[in-house]
């Protein structure tokens, strides 16, 4: 009797253990479902999701949300290219004669004054011309004397007119000689030099014009022949030289102001002016040559820069216009914050300055799109924020 009591204790405590195991489980797979729910639910500050804030935090934080609207906007036009020197105001100094140069003592970079002496350089073809002159020289003073002799002689009919004549004809073809022997040193940019003169292969290279020294190849005791020995460009204007696509030569005109700016002075406009549109197209890439002039009184523009200028047209073209401050950089990118039904949205776009302070948007919004115009740096560092806090 013991035996089976003993038997239906142990049956009743197994099944027993069963049930509650089972009411264990039933509790597990209850409060799964409720924990996956909790990770998957958005966070307030997911981008993706949107930025969504209550009216009075957008009154707090200078929000201010205005729709997208194309208007009529003097059309502008971009060109890229690089600083030149002006090429009406640039000289290459070349010797007049093949020589030695006995010395050249104007650095690179240095500022120069039309007239100056650059090098001065030893010739022996000038010493030859020198020598030719002098001896001309001494041959005029001959028959210049002769004549006045024979014109004497005639006048008291000592010779005959013959003779007075021929005299005559010998002092003007010795004068004749002696004018080309002076003009050929005149073009070398050389005074004949008096007959006592004993360095007369000696003669200066000087500048051409006014400017600066922006290349030199004059070394002391080298030949030169026919290389330049400096370049020197007067820099107070520069030269813009650049590419225009076919399909904006209509918007251009020359004459037409242009704003140039470079990377070393991203803060500092220089205003220019189109001065030349090429009449020809480069068949290969499509493009005109175009070119720009800007003042550099304080010659802070360097030839070989990399540039570019911005052309404002006389016509017009419908375009999406935004405040300046409606634009922030996020990852380097141009971007604006578009309210969409699940809140303040970050859009990168494409734009481009205009001179009264505003952008004109070409790409990545839509006429109609609702644009926080204000507070957009504080719609930035919310989302920097909660991404932050996301990381973490």
């Amino acid at each position: 009797m013991r035996t089976t009591g003993s038997r239906r204790g142990i049956l009743f405590m197994l099944v027993a253990t069963l049930l509650a195991g089972c009411s264990r489980g039933g509790g597990d797979s209850d409060d799964g479902p409720k924990r996956s729910a909790a990770t998957s639910a958005p966070a307030s500050g997911d981008t993706k999701a949107g930025l969504t804030l209550t009216p009075q935090e957008q009154m707090e934080a200078g929000i201010q949300v205005q729709a997208a609207a194309e208007a009529d906007v003097a059309a502008t036009v971009t060109l890229n290219g690089t600083l030149v020197p002006n090429q009406d105001r640039i000289a290459n100094v070349l010797p007049r004669l093949a020589g030695r140069i006995v010395s050249a003592p104007v650095p690179l970079g240095a500022t120069v004054r039309a007239g100056q002496t650059l090098a001065v350089l030893e010739s022996i073809d000038l010493g030859e011309a020198q020598s030719a002159y002098r001896q001309l020289r001494s041959e005029t003073t001959v028959t210049e004397a002769a004549l006045e002799r024979a014109q004497k002689l005639a006048a008291e009919d000592i010779i005959a007119q013959k003779d007075l004549q021929r005299t005559r004809g010998d002092a003007e073809r010795a004068r004749a000689a002696l004018r080309a022997a002076a003009d050929k040193l005149r073009m070398l940019g050389v005074v004949p030099a008096p007959l006592e003169h004993q360095r007369d292969a000696i003669y200066p290279v000087v500048a051409p014009l006014s400017g600066t020294v922006i290349e030199k190849h004059a070394v002391p005791g080298s030949l030169a022949e026919t290389d330049p020995l400096f370049v020197v460009a007067d820099l107070s204007t520069v030269w813009l030289e650049a590419d225009v696509f076919e399909k904006d030569l209509a918007l251009l005109k020359t004459g037409s102001p242009a704003t140039v700016s470079v990377a070393a002075y991203p803060d500092r406009p220089f205003q220019g002016r189109l001065t030349y549109v090429s009449s020809t197209m480069d068949t290969a890439s499509r493009t005109v040559k175009a070119r720009i002039e800007v003042p550099n009184t304080d010659t802070v523009l360097k030839p070989g820069m990399f540039a570019n200028a911005r052309i404002t047209s006389s016509a017009t073209v419908r375009a999406l216009v935004l405040p300046a401050q409606a634009v922030t950089l996020m990852n380097d990118k141009p971007t604006v914050f578009v309210l969409t039904p699940k809140g303040f949205e970050a859009r990168s776009v494409q734009t481009t300055s205009r001179p009264d302070g505003t952008v004109e948007v070409r790409a990545g919004l839509s006429p109609g799109d609702k644009v926080a115009v204000a507070g957009a740096y504080a719609l930035k560092s919310r989302i920097l924020k909660s991404s932050l806090a996301k990381d973490d």
